[in-house]
Protein backbone atom coordinates (compact mmCIF):
# COMPACT_ATOMS: atom_id res chain seq x y z
CA UNK A 1 0.00 0.00 0.00
CA UNK A 2 3.09 2.02 0.59
CA UNK A 3 3.84 2.14 -2.75
CA UNK A 4 0.97 4.39 -3.28
CA UNK A 5 2.12 8.13 -3.50
CA UNK A 6 -1.77 9.28 -2.14
CA UNK A 7 -1.39 6.31 0.70
CA UNK A 8 2.06 7.34 1.62
CA UNK A 9 0.81 10.67 2.13
CA UNK A 10 -1.75 9.86 3.97
CA UNK A 11 -0.15 7.29 6.09
CA UNK A 12 2.67 9.49 7.00
CA UNK A 13 0.26 12.46 7.91
CA UNK A 14 -1.94 10.56 10.35
CA UNK A 15 0.94 8.91 12.46
CA UNK A 16 3.24 12.19 12.11
CA UNK A 17 -0.19 13.81 14.27
CA UNK A 18 0.11 11.37 16.13
CA UNK A 19 3.64 10.98 16.81
CA UNK A 20 3.71 14.50 17.98
CA UNK A 21 1.74 14.77 20.47
CA UNK A 22 2.16 12.42 24.53
CA UNK A 23 0.33 10.19 25.35
CA UNK A 24 -1.43 9.73 28.87
CA UNK A 25 -2.68 6.33 31.14
CA UNK A 26 -5.82 7.36 31.80
CA UNK A 27 -8.01 5.04 35.10
CA UNK A 28 -10.70 3.78 33.68
CA UNK A 29 -12.86 3.11 36.86
CA UNK A 30 -11.99 7.12 38.07
CA UNK A 31 -11.81 8.01 34.24
CA UNK A 32 -8.80 10.41 35.23
CA UNK A 33 -5.44 10.87 34.50
CA UNK A 34 -2.93 7.84 36.25
CA UNK A 35 0.63 9.52 37.17
CA UNK A 36 3.02 6.62 36.68
CA UNK A 37 5.94 8.18 35.88
CA UNK A 38 8.06 5.61 33.92
CA UNK A 39 5.78 4.83 32.17
CA UNK A 40 5.00 8.57 31.12
CA UNK A 41 8.87 8.71 30.51
CA UNK A 42 8.87 5.57 28.08
CA UNK A 43 5.64 6.78 26.34
CA UNK A 44 6.64 10.58 26.19
CA UNK A 45 10.86 10.82 26.33
CA UNK A 46 12.81 7.62 26.31
CA UNK A 47 11.32 4.27 25.08
CA UNK A 48 14.59 2.79 24.47
CA UNK A 49 18.00 3.23 23.04
CA UNK A 50 17.14 3.05 19.66
CA UNK A 51 14.20 5.02 19.15
CA UNK A 52 12.88 8.65 20.53
CA UNK A 53 9.12 8.55 21.98
CA UNK A 54 8.21 10.45 18.45
CA UNK A 55 9.36 7.99 16.49
CA UNK A 56 8.35 5.06 18.74
CA UNK A 57 4.69 6.52 18.72
CA UNK A 58 5.56 7.02 14.69
CA UNK A 59 6.35 3.45 13.84
CA UNK A 60 3.04 2.04 16.34
CA UNK A 61 0.78 4.07 14.21
CA UNK A 62 2.68 3.36 11.04
CA UNK A 63 1.76 -0.74 11.66
CA UNK A 64 -1.73 -0.18 13.17
CA UNK A 65 -3.02 1.70 10.17
CA UNK A 66 -0.71 -0.81 7.85
CA UNK A 67 -1.05 -4.16 9.17
CA UNK A 68 -4.29 -3.26 12.10
CA UNK A 69 -2.17 -3.62 14.94
CA UNK A 70 1.36 -1.95 16.54
CA UNK A 71 3.02 -4.22 19.31
CA UNK A 72 5.20 -3.15 21.94
CA UNK A 73 6.16 -4.94 25.54
CA UNK A 74 7.26 -4.05 28.51
CA UNK A 75 10.76 -4.80 29.77
CA UNK A 76 10.36 -4.93 32.85
CA UNK A 77 13.26 -5.06 35.72
CA UNK A 78 13.33 -8.89 37.09
CA UNK A 79 14.15 -7.56 40.42
CA UNK A 80 10.95 -4.99 41.32
CA UNK A 81 9.15 -5.60 37.69
CA UNK A 82 9.60 -1.70 37.51
CA UNK A 83 9.47 -0.87 33.60
CA UNK A 84 12.53 -0.60 31.98
CA UNK A 85 12.26 0.21 28.42
CA UNK A 86 9.77 -0.70 25.52
CA UNK A 87 10.97 -3.06 22.79
CA UNK A 88 8.40 -2.39 19.40
CA UNK A 89 7.40 -6.07 17.43
CA UNK A 90 6.58 -6.06 14.16
CA UNK A 91 3.27 -8.08 13.63
CA UNK A 92 4.83 -10.75 11.58
CA UNK A 93 6.36 -11.58 14.94
CA UNK A 94 3.51 -11.49 17.54
CA UNK A 95 1.13 -14.05 17.98
CA UNK A 96 -2.25 -13.34 20.45
CA UNK A 97 -3.22 -16.18 22.23
CA UNK A 98 -6.73 -15.41 22.92
CA UNK A 99 -7.84 -19.23 24.38
CA UNK A 100 -9.15 -18.02 27.13
CA UNK A 101 -10.38 -14.52 26.68
CA UNK A 102 -9.98 -13.60 30.56
CA UNK A 103 -6.16 -14.58 30.14
CA UNK A 104 -5.25 -12.90 26.58
CA UNK A 105 -1.29 -13.35 26.02
CA UNK A 106 0.60 -12.08 23.56
CA UNK A 107 3.73 -14.11 22.18
CA UNK A 108 6.44 -12.22 20.92
CA UNK A 109 9.34 -14.23 18.50
CA UNK A 110 12.90 -12.59 18.96
CA UNK A 111 15.24 -13.64 15.96
CA UNK A 112 19.32 -12.80 17.03
CA UNK A 113 21.43 -12.39 14.34
CA UNK A 114 22.22 -15.87 13.87
CA UNK A 115 18.96 -16.50 12.52
CA UNK A 116 17.59 -18.67 16.27
CA UNK A 117 14.65 -17.60 17.70
CA UNK A 118 13.23 -17.09 21.42
CA UNK A 119 9.63 -16.45 21.94
CA UNK A 120 8.47 -14.51 24.93
CA UNK A 121 5.08 -14.80 26.01
CA UNK A 122 3.61 -11.68 27.74
CA UNK A 123 0.23 -10.84 29.78
CA UNK A 124 -2.03 -8.31 28.49
CA UNK A 125 -1.35 -6.07 31.16
CA UNK A 126 2.77 -6.16 29.62
CA UNK A 127 1.73 -4.95 26.27
CA UNK A 128 0.95 -1.48 24.46
CA UNK A 129 -1.67 -2.99 22.30
CA UNK A 130 -2.47 -0.10 19.02
CA UNK A 131 -5.50 -0.55 16.57
CA UNK A 132 -7.39 1.76 15.12
CA UNK A 133 -9.94 -0.62 13.70
CA UNK A 134 -11.37 -4.00 15.25
CA UNK A 135 -14.01 -6.45 15.40
CA UNK A 136 -13.35 -8.57 18.24
CA UNK A 137 -11.12 -6.00 20.89
CA UNK A 138 -8.75 -8.39 20.00
CA UNK A 139 -7.63 -8.13 16.33
CA UNK A 140 -7.14 -4.97 14.48
CA UNK A 141 -8.24 -4.47 11.57
CA UNK A 142 -6.07 -2.30 8.97
CA UNK A 143 -8.15 1.28 7.65
CA UNK A 144 -6.20 0.34 4.35
CA UNK A 145 -7.91 -3.16 3.30
CA UNK A 146 -11.51 -0.71 2.53
CA UNK A 147 -9.12 1.03 -0.06
CA UNK A 148 -8.54 -2.20 -1.98
CA UNK A 149 -10.09 -1.58 -5.04
CA UNK A 150 -9.54 2.26 -5.26
CA UNK A 151 -5.79 1.43 -5.41
CA UNK A 152 -6.23 -1.56 -7.93
CA UNK A 153 -8.20 1.19 -10.52
CA UNK A 154 -5.67 3.76 -10.06
CA UNK A 155 -2.86 1.23 -10.47
CA UNK A 156 -4.51 0.06 -13.64
CA UNK A 157 -5.16 3.60 -15.01
CA UNK A 158 -1.09 4.30 -14.61
CA UNK A 159 -0.76 0.96 -16.33
CA UNK A 160 -2.51 2.09 -18.91
CA UNK A 161 -0.64 5.33 -19.73
CA UNK A 162 2.62 3.76 -19.16
CA UNK A 163 1.90 1.73 -22.40
CA UNK A 164 0.06 3.98 -23.98
CA UNK A 165 3.09 6.69 -23.92
CA UNK A 166 5.75 3.99 -24.64
CA UNK A 167 4.17 2.32 -27.44
CA UNK A 168 3.96 5.11 -29.07
CA UNK A 169 1.56 6.01 -31.68
CA UNK A 170 0.35 2.69 -33.42
CA UNK A 171 -2.04 4.42 -36.11
CA UNK A 172 -4.07 6.56 -37.72
CA UNK A 173 -5.36 7.84 -41.14
CA UNK A 174 -4.14 10.85 -42.21
CA UNK A 175 -6.80 12.83 -44.89
CA UNK A 176 -5.71 15.09 -47.60
CA UNK A 177 -7.94 16.32 -50.49
CA UNK A 178 -7.47 14.95 -54.12
CA UNK A 179 -5.72 12.15 -54.61
CA UNK A 180 -1.48 12.33 -54.03
CA UNK A 181 1.02 10.83 -56.07
CA UNK A 182 3.37 8.18 -54.20
CA UNK A 183 5.95 11.16 -53.71
CA UNK A 184 3.19 13.48 -52.38
CA UNK A 185 1.91 11.18 -49.55
CA UNK A 186 5.41 10.15 -48.74
CA UNK A 187 6.39 13.81 -48.16
CA UNK A 188 3.23 14.77 -46.73
CA UNK A 189 3.68 11.70 -43.95
CA UNK A 190 6.81 12.03 -43.03
CA UNK A 191 6.08 16.14 -42.45
CA UNK A 192 3.16 15.19 -39.97
CA UNK A 193 5.16 12.58 -38.31
CA UNK A 194 7.93 15.19 -37.69
CA UNK A 195 5.28 17.58 -36.54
Amino acid sequence: ALRNSDVLTAVSHVASNVARFPMVILDDNKNEVKNIKAVDYLLNKHPNDMLSAYHWRFIMTVNAIITGDGFTRFVRDPKDKSPLQLEYYPTSQTYIDYSDIKDIKYEFTQINSKGSNRTIVCPASDVIHFMFFTYDGIHGRSPLLSLGDEIGLQDDGIKTLRRFFRSGLKGGILKAKGKLSKEARRKTREEFEFA
